[in-house]
């Protein structure tokens, strides 16, 4: 049945409606807030258990151990002028492509809609390169698509919308093959910067008459292609895309009628099929994935979507070949819900502030991107046991002591303190001190004493943490807090005793290590390239395959250090103390030792091209086959 409702379509991503809390409609399952903080998120994307999140405006975050990091690992300059923005995301290993509408510098006007390859390196997005420029509407800033998608093969499918463009690839009679409204093979090389220039555009289009689309997937048991489709005042869409798709538009959108099908009849060796399933009044559909979660078993054979109209994620069950949809609901048989029906059927959950992708991560559970409020929920089975890492259990139990006064308040409060400082209780920050107000100890013991017996959640009682800190309840050694934090790039640990911590495989980036006591650490494989380390102690510390490139280790203890395989090349190691240290193979080229001690270390096989070494001890050491080609100062 095609019912016809015409309604003022409004823009997608910049119209919502007022939402709920969101909730599940399975009561096996709930939804928790994950991550706040994330202003306007486009795309979700793990590597690894890592989780990247675009935002409209160009930023790119990290979400790591369950904590959003302060500073994006990358920022694009890009024009967000409504369906503008950065847009896409997908990776093959350590190699991510991103999908933006990049920006002038200067003017901020939108140059194109283009990809670019980087490289992830556990910490940054490096080395862009630019794969492929495609076409945006200088005037119209709609329809631009950007979703992206990495197949079974390796093969990555990228989308744009019509872009407000009309000719062939629209399913109009004239124009010209020019990179609008398909779905297109993204060649990785970049040596085909603008298909549309290439002696036949066509071998990078996988389906063409596509209006616009936020959401693409890959069926993990078939390979096969999935979008949803984005209609004007009427019909939204989900599609099994195979190749040489044609979607319709732009003389179709919904299921086309019979003189729409003659209209549409083989057009450039493409070739259309009806949606596989329909919204009559349009809901924005967005970020659609297949269910691939064991946690999600009863829902193993599932298509999920997520809408940015109403904030709703829709199910699908898929039939036995997975090519269709199957229901239960007699007015789904048409695959179309009508302006005028209602199916709970279909609902999975709702209640979110716009939905603008679903990602399974590798713990199982769906990830869901909440434009309007700037959250990302994560969906997880009602009977799954979380350990709450920033509350431990035992915790509790001091609440309850303190409530029934078995302990006092100071002493409450300096478990509070000693917990806090040493990342046992962590909060998303950590306030400046502000007595102007009186302290509220009353008020503090009631929030405890409510979120004891589960009345309040922890998000709220991790609130009143930081108010009573803020009023001087608990008062901090913000060194301890910093010396304790977790080490990633660009940290500061500088004056931290440190002895015997663990950070081997560690991404410690441009850290500082100034003055501190790393005395018997394992920085085993650990990737410290340009940390500075000047002045500190890692006697006995192990350094064995640590890439320190670029590293300041000036005046460094590294006594009885463990160096052997390690990278030190161009590394200053002026006036260092390398007595008996192990730097068996150790690459050194280029690096600077000068007045360093290196009486009696180990420095077998280790190569020390182009290396300074004038003024070292290096009486009793050992430089059996070491490569000293250019070295001045090696014997």
């Amino acid at each position: 049945m095609r019912n016809f409702l015409f309604i003022l379509a409004p823009f997608l991503i910049t119209f919502f409606p007022v939402f709920a809390e969101p909730v599940v409609e399975d009561e096996d399952f709930f939804v928790e807030k994950f991550v706040e903080g994330i202003p306007r998120p486009t795309s979700l994307h793990f590597i690894e258990n890592d989780l990247l999140v675009l935002e409209k405006d160009g930023n790119v975050r990290l979400i790591r151990n369950g904590i959003l990091q302060n500073e994006p690992i990358l920022d694009v300059g890009v024009n967000t002028a409504n369906e503008r923005g950065l847009l896409g995301i997908t990776s093959i290993n350590s190699t991510v492509f991103l999908y933006f509408t990049e920006s002038d510098l200067e003017s901020g006007d939108p140059l194109g809609n283009r990809i670019y390859r980087y490289n992830w390196n556990g910490a940054n997005l490096v080395n862009s390169v630019l794969i492929h420029d495609l076409p945006v509407n200088f005037t119209i800033p709609e329809h631009n698509g950007g979703t992206m998608v990495t197949g079974l093969d390796g093969t990555i499918y990228a989308v744009i919308g019509d872009t407000n463009h009309r000719g062939i690839l629209q399913n109009y009679k004239e124009g010209k093959f020019d990179d609008t409204s398909v779905i297109l093979y993204v060649d990785q090389s970049g040596l085909t910067i603008k298909p549309s220039l290439s002696e036949n555009p066509q071998d990078f289009y996988h389906a063409i008459g596509i209006r616009n689309s936020f959401g693409l997937a890959i069926d993990p048991i078939t390979g096969t292609l999935w979008d949803t489709e984005n209609g004007p005042a009427y019909f939204d869409e989900i599609n099994l895309v195979e190749p040489k798709f044609n979607s319709g538009y732009k003389i179709a959108m919904g299921p086309a009628t019979s003189e729409e099908k003659n209209l549409l009849e083989e057009k450039h060796g493409y070739f259309y099929s009806d949606p596989e399933f329909s919204w009559e009044t349009p809901v924005g559909p967005t970020g659609i994935t297949f269910v691939d979660s064991d946690l999600f078993e009863k829902y193993e054979d599932f298509i999920l979507v997520g809408d940015i109209h109403t904030g709703t994620i829709w199910k699908f069950k898929l039939n036995a070949e997975r090519s269709g949809l199957i229901f239960e609901d007699p007015q789904l048989e048409d695959l179309i819900l009508n302006s005028t029906e209602f199916s709970d059927e279909i609902i999975f959950a709702k209640g979110f502030f716009g939905i603008t992708d679903l990602a399974f991560g590798p713990d199982g559970f769906l990830y869901v991107a909440s434009f309007g409020d700037g959250i990302i929920y994560r969906i997880l089975p009602s009977n799954f046991l979380i350990e709450e890492s920033d509350f431990p259990q035992w915790f509790k139990q001091n609440v309850s002591w303190w409530k029934n006064n078995q302990i006092n308040d100071k002493t409450f409060f300096q478990s509070m303190k000693y917990l806090i400082e040493h990342h046992v209780i962590i909060l998303s920050t950590i306030p400046d001190l502000n007595k102007q107000t009186e302290p509220l100890v009353e008020l503090f013991k009631q929030n405890a004493t409510s979120w004891e017996i589960n009345r309040i959640s922890d998000q709220d009682f991790k609130k009143s943490i930081e108010i009573s800190i803020e009023n001087g309840l608990i008062e901090l050694d913000r060194d301890k807090i910093r010396c304790n934090s977790f080490p990633q790039e660009r940290i500061d640990l500088s004056n931290c005793n440190l002895m015997g911590k663990d950070f081997s495989n560690l991404v410690i980036l441009q850290a500082n290590l100034r003055n501190s006591d790393l005395s018997n650490s394992n920085f085993f494989s650990a990737d410290l390239r340009y940390t500075d380390f000047r002045h500190s102690i890692l006697i006995d510390a192990n350094l064995e395959n640590a890439n320190l490139l670029g590293s300041n280790l000036a005046d460094t203890d590294l006594t009885g250090a463990q160096l052997s395989n390690a990278n030190l090349q161009f590394t200053i190691l002026n006036n260092a103390n390398l007595e008996k240290a192990n730097l068996a193979g150790v690459n050194l080229r280029g690096s600077i030792l000068q007045n360093a001690d290196l009486t009696g270390a180990n420095l077998q096989g280790a190569d020390l091209t182009g290396a300074y070494l004038v003024d070292a001890q290096i009486r009793n050491a050992n430089f059996d086959e070491a490569i000293t080609y250019g070295c001045s100062g090696c014997p």
